[in-house]
């Protein structure tokens, strides 16, 4: 499960928040495909530290 298994946050987490969308997407939950980026700002990865 590697070393950090319960990580938090954006950075690490990239591919399950990406598949979450596309679920969400196809689903037809939302309208478009929202991306990290959209959805976040550019800085919040940044801020936070566990």
């Amino acid at each position: 499960m590697g070393d950090n298994f319960w990580s938090y946050g954006i950075n690490g987490n990239e591919a399950t928040i990406n598949t979450f969308f596309d679920h969400r997407h196809r689903q037809g939950l939302s309208a478009r495909r929202v991306t990290i980026e959209k959805l976040f700002p550019k800085n919040a990865a940044e801020n936070y530290s566990p």
